[in-house]
């Protein structure tokens, strides 16, 4: 990360948001979700001159978007490597990591302060991507606690968030859980609304074939496998956990002294067994619910 010396009306931005040039992910490592890789490809890495005739026969150029579905599904991963596949294929182009649980302050006015203190901060960049992940943090519903009283919060990231994405040079993208939980004007201002689901059965099986297929034995059917962690309801998250425990196993045995250089079925059934997915019902039930009730 680069570090940041900025400050807007005696606002340190530093407490808040940060310079990223450390990502390394791409969308060409995103796995799984390969019809959403084709359409954010197809709607945001747009040639300049397909860009000036979108604009000169009036289509909107707004470039917005909240990703949700449920935890582990590889929301962030997404928003970052669509962030830096954005940088890699026009260039000079700044990616601002926004902290949005950081924005929030008890004092009347300065949570908007901060919010504008950091779209002022992007202002200096020709070309910019904005990460706005945990977006609930920032975008809760105002009402549903009764602890936030009517502010221009909501309206500031309104204001903010439709100047700053309006810009066809610029790309917003925010993550959430679940939209339910934002105040309702907000998901709407995104020009995009991508739920993004738990793995696939074939997305699950490539990265099983990935990632451990060099160290199973030929007895462990992967697809097998990977047809048992579907239907235990495994997302990304969940998965690399699962890979990981395999890979330790292995490690363990190893270092024990067992004349092993592979997974062998019985380590694999074992670990299966007590795999247990980390998503809760209560989170799939509001998803689904919030699914029926809004069509995005």
């Amino acid at each position: 990360m680069t570090e940041v010396a900025y400050e807007w009306n005696n606002i340190d931005v530093t407490a808040f948001l940060s310079l990223r040039d450390d990502i390394r992910q791409t969308l060409d490592d995103v796995a799984g979700s390969e019809e959403i890789v084709k359409r954010l490809e197809k709607d945001f890495l747009l040639p300049k001159e397909a860009i000036e005739f979108k604009r000169s026969i009036g289509l909107e150029c707004g470039q917005s978007i909240l990703f949700y579905g449920l935890p582990g599904v590889g929301k962030t991963f997404l928003a970052f490597a669509l962030a830096n596949s954005y940088k890699k294929f026009y260039g000079d182009v700044a990616i601002v990591d926004i902290n949005c649980g950081a924005l929030r302050e008890n004092y009347v006015g300065k949570t908007e302060a901060n919010i504008e203190a950091a779209f002022a901060f992007t202002e200096q960049f020709q070309r910019c991507v904005v990460i706005l992940d945990g977006f609930d943090a920032i975008g809760y519903d105002r009402f549903k606690d009764g602890t936030d009283p009517v502010t221009h919060r909501t309206i500031t990231l309104i204001r903010e968030i439709q100047t700053f994405a309006h810009s066809d040079s610029h790309l917003l993208l925010a993550t959430v859980g679940n939209p339910a939980d934002l105040d309702e004007n907000l998901p709407y201002r995104f020009s995009h609304r991508i739920m993004i689901s738990p793995l696939s059965l074939p997305g699950i099986q490539k990265r099983l074939k990935r990632e451990i297929g060099s160290i199973c034995d030929s007895d462990v059917n992967l697809m097998d496998l990977a047809l048992a962690l579907q239907e235990k309801g495994f997302t990304n998250y969940d998965l690399r956990l699962f890979v990981n425990t395999l890979k330790t196993a292995l490690f363990e045995e190893v270092m024990r002294g067992v004349k092993i250089d592979k997974l062998n079925p019985l380590i694999v059934e074992r670990i299966l067994r007590e795999a247990k997915s980390n998503v809760r019902k209560t989170d799939v039930d509001a998803l689904e619910a919030y699914n029926n009730q809004r069509n995005y």
